[in-house]
């Protein structure tokens, strides 16, 4: 096991530790890699220190930092789970008007040519008005056709999914704080 890995579960740095098992960082080092032994007095720091980080209750501090960090964690979800509600609106709004829209302009598009193929409905009608709502349809439906549909419908998904995984962490950030509040 590596100097660094011992050092990082302890939450310090390998000069750090050294410092607080009164031993120079070198003797650590080497203490680390088998070469060299430490004093007993370090030994039993260390074996003490270490076995503290492998017991599951940590201490009152650790519970009360952790509850506070879970708090913070719970309420950043919540806010993120908000604007992610917010953003889901605008975009199923926006969705549901683009729908609309290229489904109008779709059907445009059709009755124009529908009416332009049969003769006798042709005579009847104005041709050239005709052609203006078929271009004007077909313009609009170039501009924000089904590309943008489907990038909006993707949006739409991407936010349903991101709403699932927010709502899961929230739910598991609630469960922890009940359990460290028990």
């Amino acid at each position: 096991m590596k100097n660094t890995t011992i050092a990082s579960l302890l939450g310090m740095t390998k000069n750090q530790l050294a410092l607080l098992l009164r031993v120079h960082p070198t003797q650590l080092s080497m203490y680390m890699c088998g070469q060299r032994n430490l004093p007993l007095k370090a030994k039993l720091l260390l074996s003490e220190m270490l076995g503290f980080v492998k017991f599951e209750d940590k201490g009152a501090a650790v519970r009360r930092l952790v509850i506070v960090q879970q708090e913070a964690a719970k309420a950043r979800l919540e806010r993120q789970l908000r604007a992610n509600e917010d953003q889901l609106y605008v975009v199923g709004k926006k969705l549901e008007s683009l729908e609309v829209r290229y489904q109008t302009n779709l059907d445009a598009v059709g009755v124009v040519d529908y009416l332009l193929a049969h003769p006798t409905l042709k005579e009847q009608l104005d041709n050239e008005l005709l052609e203006v709502i078929g271009r004007q349809a077909s313009h609009t439906l170039s501009k924000s056709g089904l590309a943008d549909l489907t990038a909006l419908r993707l949006k739409k998904e991407v936010l349903e999914l991101e709403k699932l995984l927010l709502a899961s962490a929230l739910q598991k950030t609630v469960r922890t704080l009940e359990e460290l509040r028990a």
